[in-house]
């Protein structure tokens, strides 16, 4: 209203570019009336699409001429059908892989809060695009049960991969269908199938064997030890080990030099319980002497797998560091 009393118009409501241009809808003749096509600012081609299973979905048809969009409207009906009676997604992407892709966003987060490991983000986002997107990506969240769990088990097994490994896998398709729950995608989460699981506890010293394995490393130090490949006389080919220059048969392949590291590194690692794979990471600044009641090593390691808490060392792990240093 003006200072005279006269009524301004209205500010028209700005649509969108990909806002269908109403007076374009037009019904697929002879289809279902939620089959429609449809033209707007943004494209030059005509569009489809299709409400069905409480969704829409559309695609652009490529083309702007009416007849042939309405002969892609046809194909894309057959084509959405199709998959609806084969339980295959009728997106283009499905919710798993939506799903999938939320849960390694929120991982990322939690590796910046250091709740899980960069190495344990890494392994699952491996596992993902190594198996189990390619088999479940045609799949919506709705459409997962036991059945087809099952068969993913089976495509594991054809693999080769160790119950260990499967289970890493199941547990990943179990993140993924966890977040599909909260998101009210599903009502609960699948039964998943039983395998056999073997346990395979790795190897182990006993005190005899630890005994004779750092002795063998303190009275080889300083030795210089070559690795050759050698020849028979019937041309089979073999790898033998001997000291620095008690031999020239052969092709050389290394020397390797036992030094006293080698040994302090045996009782450094059997007394502070660090794995290998963890030791090539540690240095000076993760390592804290506590010399108070007890005596030991706090070892504040790089984080690595599931592994972050600090580890606290047996009292000789102090000996062999204080050599060290």
């Amino acid at each position: 209203m003006t200072a005279t009393g006269t009524e301004l118009p209205e500010n028209p409501v700005k649509k969108h570019r990909t806002t269908p241009i109403p007076e374009s809808i037009t019904s697929v003749p002879g289809y279902p009336e939620k089959l429609v096509i449809y033209q707007l600012n943004a494209s030059p081609y005509w569009w489809v699409r299709y409400y069905v299973d409480r969704k829409i979905v559309r695609r652009s048809t490529k083309t702007s001429d009416k007849r042939k969009a309405f002969a892609f409207a046809k194909e894309f009906y057959d084509d959405i059908n199709y998959k609806r009676r084969q339980g295959l997604s009728i997106t283009s992407q499905s919710q798993f892989e939506i799903c999938a892709n939320e849960v390694m966003t929120a991982q990322e987060a939690r590796v910046q809060r250091r709740e899980i490991s960069k190495m344990m983000h890494q392994s699952d986002g491996y596992r993902l695009k190594k198996l189990i997107l390619p088999f479940f990506r045609k799949y919506d969240v709705t459409q997962i049960d036991y059945f087809l769990l099952e068969q993913f088990l089976n495509k594991l097994g054809e693999e080769k991969l160790t119950p260990p490994t499967i289970s890493n896998y199941f547990g990943m398709v179990r993140k993924v269908l966890s977040h599909a729950e909260r998101k009210g995608f599903i009502k609960s989460i699948p039964q998943f199938p039983k395998f056999k699981k073997r346990d395979q506890p790795r190897g182990w010293f006993t005190t005899r064997e630890y005994r004779k394995l750092w002795e063998s490393a303190r009275r080889l130090r300083g030795k210089v030890f070559e690795i050759r490949q050698v020849t028979d006389d019937k041309g089979e080919k073999s790898i033998i080990t001997c000291e620095a220059d008690a031999s020239k048969d052969g092709k050389l392949l290394r020397r390797v030099e036992m030094t006293e590291d080698l040994y302090q590194l045996i009782v450094f690692m059997t007394n502070s319980f660090i794995r290998p794979s963890d030791i090539k990471f540690i240095q000076h600044k993760h390592i804290e002497i506590i010399e108070d009641e007890s005596t030991y090593l706090r070892l504040t390691t790089p984080a690595t797998k599931k592994h972050s808490m600090p580890i606290v060392t047996m009292e000789k792990a102090v000996e062999v560091y204080k050599r060290l240093q």
